[in-house]
């Protein structure tokens, strides 16, 4: 019989328990085994007197069984919902960093964005200023609308996986092409048409 020194203590207390449990089972499910076939026995040799009194023994050894196995049961469940549970916090906590760490990507795509925005303002006013820089300045004003549009397009993605916004087109700022539509000037010297 195996004690509860003879077994090896696993991660949990709940584990230790089980592994006792199942070690504490095994020799009364043998015993019950073994009084089954002591009672076929008497049976075919037609010993009435050591059959009663073995069906007497058998008796209690399915009840000492059945309540060791009742107790692994029990202790079974009880893991496997402590397991469960385990689950579910690991699952929470990362639900959590995952949650934590899209806000400071939506914050700081949304500063981004401002930033990229006003400057994007900026380089528009540039463009009508002075002709000898206008094509340079509508390429950079082109770019910063590209960067202003992943910015915004990120900070989407973030509020998503917050559950704060629901998946829909992000159109990015245009400033530099509205003005370069209506603007023919602008659109001449741009296309190289002027």
């Amino acid at each position: 019989m195996a004690t509860a020194a003879a077994v090896q203590r696993p991660e949990t207390d709940l584990e230790w328990r089980l592994a006792e449990a199942q070690a504490a089972e095994q020799p009364k499910l043998e015993r019950v085994s073994q009084l089954e076939r002591d009672l076929e026995n008497a049976l075919a040799r037609s010993d009435y007197k050591v059959a009663a009194r073995v069906k007497n023994d058998l008796t209690s050894a399915r009840t000492e069984h059945l309540i060791a196995s009742a107790n692994t049961q029990a202790l079974q469940g009880a893991l496997a919902a402590f397991e469960q549970q385990r689950r579910a916090d690991t699952e929470a906590i990362e639900r959590q960093r995952r949650a934590d760490q899209a806000r400071v990507i939506a914050a700081e795509a949304g500063r981004a964005e401002e930033v990229a925005i006003t400057e994007l303002q900026q380089l528009v006013a540039s463009v009508h200023a002075g002709v000898e820089a206008v094509k340079a300045d509508i390429a950079e004003a082109l770019a910063m609308e590209a960067r202003a549009t992943q910015h915004r397009q990120d900070r989407h993605a973030a509020l998503m996986e917050l559950g704060e916004d629901a998946p829909r087109p992000i159109l990015g700022p245009n400033l530099m092409s509205v003005t370069l539509e209506r603007d023919e000037v602008l659109r001449a010297v741009w296309t190289g048409q002027a």
